[in-house]
């Protein structure tokens, strides 16, 4: 199943009751851009980065949760955030997998890359938020 970047944004604006052209002047984009992005399957990290910002929403974990482990059950996914929160439940979930998929050493590694990043951008993000 593939992840829609651009309908995650239009629901959680839906959420939030802010009017379309609010947001559109708070990403700077005109209201056909917003529209646009309404239909994007993916999207430039750092139009992301302002729109979760904006929508107070870390848009960056569902597609973590999808890019990391795309090939495993929804349930295993969800017992992986319950069990050790978002990315610390990647990392469990990644080890877990890593022994029972036999992944490559370099799949291994540069799993453990974005991971990294995606903590980072979750923690920019929070203080982002806190200011």
């Amino acid at each position: 199943m593939e992840l829609h970047i651009g309908k995650l944004i239009k629901e959680r604006l839906a959420e939030t009751g802010m009017k379309k052209s609010e947001f559109a002047r708070r990403i700077n984009r005109t209201s056909q851009n917003v529209y646009d992005i309404f239909e994007r399957k993916t999207i430039d990290t750092g139009l992301l980065s302002s729109i979760s910002e904006i929508l107070n929403f870390n848009f960056f974990e569902p597609l973590a949760n999808h890019v990391l482990l795309k090939d495993h059950s929804q349930q295993e996914v969800m017992e992986a955030q319950v069990k050790f929160g978002s990315s610390a439940g990647m990392a469990e979930a990644l080890k877990r997998y890593e022994k029972e998929y036999q992944l490559s050493e370099l799949e291994v590694k540069h799993l453990k890359i974005e991971i990294d990043y995606l903590k980072e951008i979750n923690l920019l993000l929070k203080k982002k938020i806190k200011e």
